[in-house]
């Protein structure tokens, strides 16, 4: 059976765990269709191409258990190698990835161990100087707090 490209990707996104009506709306639908028409189409469409989404689920479920068993991961992972040694196994697997989880999975370890991800703090000091006394200051704080 040749399927349409649409309905391909919606099958994809109906295994990966999108509810039916929001994928018919992306791959298939236009802005004019309505949510209760997506919901119908969406579900018709699940129930034509069932084996289909099943098939693309279990084959996404084996991608993701070969990745959690794969070896190198798990020695990179549980921090034996030394970090040069991760590093590079990192770049091998972004270089040449088993799959797109993989992939996915070693980009974003590559960019936690060097803090691409992190938040930053920051402190920023500023001096003013016034002549308002204290009592003013506290009064206008209090005031910009809403307690007048």
């Amino acid at each position: 059976m040749v399927t349409k490209k649409e309905h391909t990707e919606f099958i994809r996104l109906v295994a990966n765990g999108s509810e039916q009506d929001k994928a018919y709306m992306v791959t298939v639908g236009n802005n004019k269709v309505t949510g209760a028409t997506a919901r119908v189409k969406g579900s018709n469409l699940a129930k034509k191409y069932a084996i289909e989404i099943d098939t693309e689920r279990k084959r996404l479920q084996d991608i993701v258990t070969s990745t959690k068993d794969s070896e190198v991961l798990k020695t990179a992972l549980n921090g034996i190698l030394s970090v040069a040694e991760v590093d590079a196994i990192l770049c091998n697997v972004i270089k040449q990835p088993e799959s797109e989880v993989g992939l996915v999975k070693a980009i974003d370890l590559y960019y936690k161990r060097f803090g691409a991800n992190s938040a930053i703090k920051t402190e920023t000091k500023a001096q003013i100087s016034t002549n308002l006394t204290a009592e003013q200051i506290k009064y206008l704080n209090d005031a910009i707090e809403g307690k007048y």
